[in-house]
């Protein structure tokens, strides 16, 4: 069984990644802008408590840019950035670099 922790604070996004996201392995899908929290705050903490979990960032907005420098610190690249509204067939991708994965993932 695998593991996908989505966070994002549009319901719509959330509910397509639980449908097409299932068989890929464990990776972090992470809004960098949220209303509560900070997508970024999330991903430097775990990165500084040693977890160097695979992600993918989204974002609504440019601000990736913005982030650039802290995300390559922790190892990520603007390749790991998919811009809302989500293209499925380009989260895909992204997901699919970041895991190693050749091929068709089901949904």
């Amino acid at each position: 069984m695998y593991k996908i922790l989505v966070a994002d604070d549009e319901p719509d996004i959330v509910k397509m990644l639980e449908v097409f996201l299932t068989k890929v392995g464990f990776l972090v899908v992470m809004d960098i802008k949220m209303p509560e929290v900070s997508g970024m705050n999330i991903l430097q903490e775990m990165w500084m408590s040693g977890k160097k979990t695979p992600a993918v960032i989204l974002t609504g907005m440019m601000d990736a840019q913005i982030y650039s420098d802290d995300l390559k610190s922790m190892g990520y690249v603007l390749e790991d950035v998919v811009y809302k509204p989500v293209e499925l067939s380009v989260l895909l991708k992204t997901i699919k670099r970041k895991l190693g994965i050749e091929g068709e993932i089901a949904g």
